[in-house]
């Protein structure tokens, strides 16, 4: 089986594998369901019908890679590489909180180096961590990014 591009599990005899879906990061909680679809953060909703599509309610460009992401109640958090608006040629990655309702921007604080796939974890404090590919793992308060209880 492959997720994310690498091999999760399996013998090798089934390496390489014949399919790949490319990089897929999805979060769900009850009748929310939070994905990257084709380079952007979007909730969509789950049809029920074999072979529907699922519609988008939301999309957020905010991040163009997304490598980690974790669903509340009431926003998702995101890590990734952020969407080049000033044209640089080096990425630029961040964290951020998206509002499950609308998709819109709640924080975002820029990261100095790539997210680790699955580096992301929220407790029950609301205090975000991330770990970097670096080796580095930064924590974030909800009080520090001003963003309230």
């Amino acid at each position: 089986m492959h997720c994310f591009d690498r091999r999760l599990y399996g013998p090798n005899r089934y390496w390489p594998g014949r399919r790949f879906l490319g990089p897929l990061v999805l979060a769900h909680r009850g009748e929310t369901t939070i994905r990257d679809l084709n380079g952007r953060v979007a909730r969509v909703t789950v049809e029920s019908a074999v072979g529907t599509a699922p519609k988008v309610v939301w999309q957020s460009g905010h991040l163009r890679q997304t490598y980690a992401m974790a669903l509340g109640a009431n926003a998702v958090v995101v890590a990734g590489q952020r969407a080049a608006a000033d044209g640089r040629a080096d990425p630029q990655h961040a964290v951020a909180a998206l509002a499950v309702g609308d998709g819109a921007v709640l924080w975002s604080h820029p990261l100095p180096a790539q997210p680790a796939w699955w580096g992301l974890a929220v407790d029950k404090d609301g205090r975000v961590f991330v770990s970097l590919v670096d080796g580095r793992v930064f924590c974030f308060s909800a009080a520090a990014l001003g963003a309230g209880n």
